[in-house]
């Protein structure tokens, strides 16, 4: 049974005095647009085999449209979680100064943000006129809704917060991506690339579990069900290695087979992209961090400085891709 957490005043209506730009920066900080990379990194791995495995022509101005969508998507997604989690982030170390919690923005604006921002993302889906591209913003919607909200609250859940947060949500970005410019017919002809799926599902995976690693000690004190509270530390360790390691691989098979086989159910980029690793040897040490010492992660003094940087790192990265592939095919 889940602990019965106590509330600040803020909601009683002794809230604090806060000014016109920090409540501004609490509604954009409910949209957490340092994770809109991950959008970003499954679309463009997507569009990466759009374009050298499909044969596709792709364009940058179709590809931001998408990418505008589901960023107005995943941020309500992102403002909802916050309004369902606020209490229990009261008592987190590094989590109590997230907007709703700090009492900058009060829970019932955050949630009508939320349905605001999910509803323009719909409308821009619309626009776009692609039925598949939907159906993932649909699938992604469902997925998280089940993640966040009562009954289902599979976040935490045994097995089930794994599975929604770190293999659904993912596998759908991808696709939405790769609709975006691929029709079901073309994937039938010349088959559905693999190699991409465990690059992704390991890059996600990996960092979801040592992201959560760090929240163990809070779980377990809340009496949550999660994986992280329920896992032993060396399991939690060990799997975030291997996927890592699984998404590595991946990327070198990838890299691989455009020199040697040209597999198209396996998935190819150009060697070029071996580039990408220069600035991405930046992230792995942050990870290795985390996994190591997650009480130092999400310490309040350095929380949001290393998460600030590992983010910036890793849209370094996907933009270093993403220049490569629309500036010089």
């Amino acid at each position: 049974m889940q602990k019965k957490i106590k509330t600040t005043n803020f909601v009683g209506g002794n809230e604090k005095k806060f000014s016109t730009f920090s409540r501004i920066r609490g509604f954009v900080e409910l949209m957490r647009p340092l994770e809109w990379g991950k959008t970003l990194f499954c679309m463009a791995l997507a569009v990466l085999m759009a374009h050298y495995v499909f044969g596709v022509s792709v364009g940058l101005p179709l590809f931001a449209a998408g990418f505008g969508a589901l960023v107005l998507l995943w941020s309500g997604l992102y403002a909802l979680n916050d309004w369902t989690d606020w209490k229990s982030d009261l008592l987190h170390k590094s989590k109590h100064i997230r907007s709703i919690p700090s009492g900058r923005i009060k829970p019932r604006a955050a949630f009508v943000f939320s349905i605001i921002l999910i509803a323009f993302s719909f409308l821009a889906g619309l626009i776009l006129n692609n039925t598949l591209f939907l159906l993932c913003m649909a699938v992604m919607l469902v997925n998280q809704f089940a993640y966040t909200l009562k009954p289902f609250r599979l976040k935490e859940r045994k097995y089930f917060d794994i599975i929604s947060g770190a293999f659904i949500n993912p596998i759908f970005r991808y696709l939405s991506g790769l609709f975006l410019f691929v029709s079901l017919g073309q994937i039938f002809i010349v088959g559905f690339p693999v190699l991409p799926l465990f690059f992704i599902i390991g890059i996600q995976a990996g960092t979801y579990l040592a992201y959560r690693f760090s929240s163990k000690g809070h779980d377990a004190k809340l009496k949550l069900n999660s994986s992280i509270s329920n896992l032993t530390d060396r399991w939690v360790k060990v799997a975030s290695r291997v996927l890592l390691c699984i998404a590595l691989y991946a990327l070198i098979g990838m890299l691989g087979n455009d020199l040697l086989l040209k597999n198209l159910w396996l998935g190819f980029v150009p060697l070029k992209y071996v580039l990408a690793l220069i600035p991405g040897v930046i992230i792995t040490p942050m990870l290795m961090q985390i996994i190591k010492a997650p009480k130092k992660a999400t310490d309040p003094k350095t929380y949001k400085k290393f998460y600030v940087s590992f983010h910036i790192a890793s849209d370094i990265v996907i933009l270093f891709v993403l220049i490569i592939l629309f500036f010089f095919p």
